[in-house]
């Protein structure tokens, strides 16, 4: 696990390019998120991630029966895809549970899914993956206003 700062996480997120989505990532910033570190992880541990929610489900939601897990979505692998070992996954992990939630490479990541359940691409291929630990006020603040959307 190595350290690395969050202007080079911003940076690597742009560079992937796909969607524009660089938005997100600025709300992430410190203090937010206090610390990243990124490490490399296998491609069946891919499953244990979850998607970035949204306001009544979401997506994700809808294809992960509920629980925005990686390893629920129920997909078939696009001919071709392949995984690239220069890309990245950035994940914010909770203070309380260690869970992480993927905030770029949601379709990377259920291409990866895909392929893996499918034995198209071996479980143990090494992924990049940066993950911000998410500031524990952020979750009390949110535990604390949730039912504004309820």
């Amino acid at each position: 696990m190595a350290g690395v700062d969050f202007e080079t996480v911003r940076a690597r997120w742009l560079a992937a390019g796909g969607k524009n989505t660089g938005g997100i990532i600025d709300w992430f910033a410190p203090p937010i998120v206090e610390r990243w570190d990124q490490t490399e992880i296998r491609a069946g541990e891919v499953a244990d991630l979850r998607f970035i929610g949204a306001e009544a489900g979401g997506r994700w939601a809808d294809v992960t029966g509920g629980s925005n897990r990686v390893g629920d979505l129920q997909l078939a692998p696009r001919v071709g895809f392949r995984w690239d070992p220069d890309w990245l996954l950035v994940c914010v992990r909770s203070p309380e549970n260690g869970e992480r939630v993927l905030i770029d490479g949601n379709e990377r990541a259920s291409q990866l899914q895909a392929a893996v359940a499918a034995g198209a691409i071996a479980a143990d291929q090494p992924v990049q993956l940066a993950t911000g630990d998410v500031h524990m006020r952020v979750v009390l603040v949110s535990k604390a206003i949730s039912s504004l959307w309820r």
